[in-house]
């Protein structure tokens, strides 16, 4: 199924909906590669759970727990355009892993390592390298951001030092540098970035900045994204180039109230997240390709779709591609899930 939404301009294609097959998507994000080709976690009607992609035409699978030595998958899998899988799993001993998976073999990242308690939470990310930037619990718990090379992984930032704890996605991009949002323990919110082997203070909030969203993304451009309220009471979408800070949308300039976070793809394209102003008692979150609340909306809570009403939606970091394609798992009143493929 596919059809285009005559307001926006935007191609939603179905990539997978609870069925037969499928029961529940969430809490997951979907991920999509430059390729169209959207990757998902379901659980299963038998009682499994496992890792899928399609592109709108096929659904394959990657892994599930059926007779496999996985006991369960939490997290997102992100999938790059080599097919490339990563996920968080745990094995039927319970022990927590990060897995790359592709056609034909299974590497387990952090195997054979005492240095983890817990991998996680939240999920992965990947550049078509294959490099992954992930988070972990270790020693007596302590919190760090990593990335796997090859078979062994490298410790970027940890809670022994400066940070008192990191929050969303350490996001990597295909320079092979990695953003992170993270509390200090002077008090103040801040965004690093570790480039080259150097680890950088991007921003915090010893400034302007009163609070800053959890989950920062860059593109190959090392264009910086987030959501972060001033100091004046003000809060938006900016951006940051060079070490310019740019806004690019507010609430004091705007037909938006309230952001809740954005993604950026190679071109500069950004999807936000926002709560429009409105004289309506229901004020509603919604996903956005421009600052036309009513013309450049693709879906928000509340919206009729598909003979039903919108209830949930996610989508992250991951969720985007450089070909204007985001892929987000949508929840509806009566119960249905989809998975769609929106091409803006």
């Amino acid at each position: 199924m596919e059809f285009i939404n005559k307001i926006n301009n935007c191609k939603f294609v179905l990539i997978a909906e609870n069925n037969d097959i499928f029961t529940d998507f969430s809490p997951y994000v979907p991920s999509i590669n430059n390729k169209g080709v959207v990757s998902f976690q379901s659980y299963l009607k038998n009682g499994n759970s496992g890792i899928f992609y399609g592109n709108g035409y096929i659904i394959n699978k990657v892994i599930d727990t059926n007779n496999s030595i996985f006991g369960e998958f939490y997290s997102h899998p992100d999938i790059n355009d080599k097919n490339l899988f990563c996920v968080y799993g745990k094995l039927k001993n319970n022990q927590e892993n990060l897995f790359l998976f592709d056609k034909s073999y299974i590497k387990d990242i952090t195997k054979n390592s005492n240095y983890f308690t817990n991998i996680g939470p939240l999920g992965p990310t990947m550049n078509e390298d294959g490099l992954i930037a992930f988070r972990g619990f270790f020693k007596e718990k302590e919190s760090g951001v990593f990335i796997s090379k090859e078979n062994s992984f490298e410790l970027i930032a940890d809670t022994s030092n400066i940070f008192s704890d990191f929050y969303g996605l350490p996001f990597i991009n295909n320079n092979g540098n990695v953003l992170f949002r993270a509390n200090l323990k002077n008090g103040n919110q801040s965004i690093y970035i570790m480039k080259k082997g150097n680890l950088e203070n991007i921003i915090d909030t010893s400034n302007f900045f009163l609070n800053i969203g959890f989950f920062p993304n860059m593109n190959d451009n090392e264009k910086i994204i987030f959501n972060a309220t001033l100091k004046s009471g003000e809060e938006g979408i900016f951006t940051i180039t060079n070490g310019k800070i740019e806004r690019f949308i507010d609430n004091k300039n705007s037909n938006f109230e309230a952001f809740r976070g954005a993604i950026i793809n190679k071109n500069d394209k950004i999807i936000f997240y926002a709560v429009p102003k409105s004289n309506k008692s229901e004020k509603n979150l919604g996903v956005y390709k421009g600052f036309d609340p009513h013309l450049d909306k693709i879906i928000a809570i509340g919206d009729t779709f598909l003979d039903s009403k919108i209830i949930d939606f996610a989508l992250n970091p991951v969720s985007i591609n450089d070909f204007n394609q985001i892929a987000i798992r949508i929840k509806l009143e009566n119960n249905k899930q989809f998975i769609f493929r929106v091409d803006f």
